[in-house]
């Protein structure tokens, strides 16, 4: 039950990082796109609760950008993103 009640306090704020802060294919703008990296703010989720460090974290969105079809982003460009999520 605890599990779940951190999972509605913070995916919400997982999800409004991602897209202001990462939104690697331009959707921040789009309503009809407010769920479009909610596949990725569950697994991140997961990651945190788990206390991932933030290499694994940074190597999660670099896999997440490839499966996007895109360049991974630097590791300096995501560092803040990281800290955002912590």
């Amino acid at each position: 039950m605890h599990r779940t009640r951190e999972f509605r306090t913070k995916f919400p704020e997982i999800k409004r990082i991602l897209m202001e802060q990462w939104d690697p294919i331009g959707v921040r703008d789009e309503p009809m796109c407010a769920d479009e990296y909610d596949v990725y703010a569950t697994h991140l989720f997961g990651l945190l609760a788990r206390g991932a460090s933030d290499n694994e974290i940074v190597g999660y969105f670099g896999e997440a950008e490839d499966r996007i079809g895109l360049g991974r982003s630097s590791r300096r460009g995501l560092a803040p993103i990281v800290t955002s999520l912590r």
